[in-house]
């Protein structure tokens, strides 16, 4: 077999590792029929609502914001099925005004091509945008690094359960994730494409606000630890500077449409952002009677939470609902939480040094392993301590955000791992080790 053959077959078997997730996602969608997610039908149900509006009364009916108690279909899911959350969420006549409407939009496409009668072949859509994203976030690591670190970066995301359960949602979830990968992916590459990143910040902002911070910081942060991962390499914080500054506008230009359409809709802009104001207020949970350092002390509590137990006997506000496990929406990887994960890798770096394993570029493996995860955790977590309230309602949402600290973690091991392979990591599909 020619090297040419050989490469090509790697390159095949690398795509398929790729498109595991989007196999599972598939499976998922199958089960569930025309049902709803479980894991987020109150989002489902109240987006079909409103695509059912925009069908039958024009998509610029309400300046483009959808009504979410239009028809009754799955009335006892959503606003429709929760009354009592009405006063604080949408107008008097439905029309839902706080998060951007990309996702009904995404669907009201996604109905176009097939039908609003089978909810099965309408999460397609979000399923082929999780594939291509998946796809172009593993070219990217392996374009990056060599194919051995994207081999071994590849492995362990699919089998992440966050990688694929939210590819079926027929709202923001199942789009989310994807652009997270795609903006990775941009800025794995050496050249700016600072107007790809604002684009891509563009349609984040039109998702949803949970995930500003995370578009906004994660070009920084990943200039910065790539300083640890890949100690050869000079330090780039201008660049990471500059396109966190394009994502982060993008984002915001989205919200600024956003909140035009909402002004467009009340007739004012001033009753537009006192709208918006007391939304993000509530999420926040600055309505409750406490003072700034017990609101510091449950933001700190909440992101522990989040990193390191699913039932902590420490968080005397949590209430567990033997109707809803929350134990399914802790980030996991081979069952451990990331805080433990951090503690795995403390282990192991510290036996490796001790077993004669050399520093790397003179420094510690272990103070830059420990760098690597204090820097994961701090850009994933400033949504957590900001919006408290959200924090503690939308877990099944929020975990996700966990990715980005668990995608440092695993580069900084992939790419000394991938050493220790064949060829340096490189095999017969690329270079050696890192490169550009």
């Amino acid at each position: 077999m020619t090297d040419r053959w050989s490469q090509r077959l790697w390159l095949v078997a690398f795509l398929l590792l790729c498109s595991v997730s989007t196999l599972q996602a598939l499976r998922i969608a199958v089960d569930l029929g025309d049902s709803l997610s479980p894991t987020a039908p109150y989002a489902e149900a109240n987006a079909l609502r409103e695509v059912d509006g925009f069908r039958a009364q024009g998509l610029w009916h309400d300046f483009g914001l959808g009504n979410v108690l239009f028809g009754h279909r799955f009335a006892d899911e959503g606003f429709l099925g929760h009354p009592e959350d009405l006063a604080r969420s949408v107008s008097l006549s439905g029309v839902y005004t706080h998060y951007p409407p990309g996702p009904e939009y995404l669907l009201y496409v996604a109905e176009l091509i097939f039908g609003p009668n089978s909810i099965r072949l309408l999460r397609l859509l979000p399923i082929v945008i999780g594939w291509a994203a998946a796809l172009y976030f593993g070219l990217s690591v392996r374009r990056r690094f060599g194919h051995g670190t994207g081999w071994l970066v590849m492995l362990a995301c699919v089998a992440l359960p966050p990688f694929h359960d939210a590819n079926v949602s027929l709202h923001l979830f199942g789009y989310a994730l994807a652009l997270v990968l795609v903006e990775l992916g941009l800025c794995l590459r050496q050249r700016n494409g600072w107007a790809v990143l604002a684009l891509v910040g563009f349609l984040q902002g039109w998702l949803s606000f949970d995930y500003v911070f995370l578009v906004t910081l994660i070009p920084l942060a990943l200039e910065l630890a790539m300083q640890r991962i890949v100690p050869e390499q000079p330090a780039r914080a201008r660049t990471g500077l500059k396109r966190s500054f394009a994502a982060g506008a993008g984002f915001a230009a989205a919200h600024v449409l956003h909140l035009g359409q909402v002004a467009a809709y009340y007739g004012s802009l001033p009753h537009a952002l006192a709208d918006m104001g007391s939304a993000a207020a509530f999420r926040a949970g600055q309505t409750e009677a406490h003072g700034l350092l017990e609101h510091a002390q449950q933001g700190l509590w909440i992101v522990s939470w989040y990193a390191l137990s699913p039932y902590p006997v420490s968080l005397p506000f949590y209430q567990p609902d033997a109707e809803y496990d929350y134990a399914d929406f802790i980030f996991r990887f081979l069952g451990l939480t990331m805080a433990a994960w951090c503690v795995v890798g403390v282990i192991a770096l510290g036996l490796a040094r001790t077993a004669g394993g050399r520093r790397t570029g003179g420094r510690s493996p272990v103070a830059g392993w420990l760098t690597i995860n204090l820097l994961g955790l701090a850009v994933c977590s400033v949504w957590m301590l900001a919006m408290q309230n959200h924090a503690l309602v939308h877990i099944q949402v929020l975990y996700r955000h966990l990715f980005f600290w668990f995608f440092l973690a695993l580069l900084f091991f992939a790419v000394r791992l991938a050493h220790w392979l064949p060829g340096g990591g490189g095999g017969p599909e690329g270079q050696n080790g890192p490169r550009a």
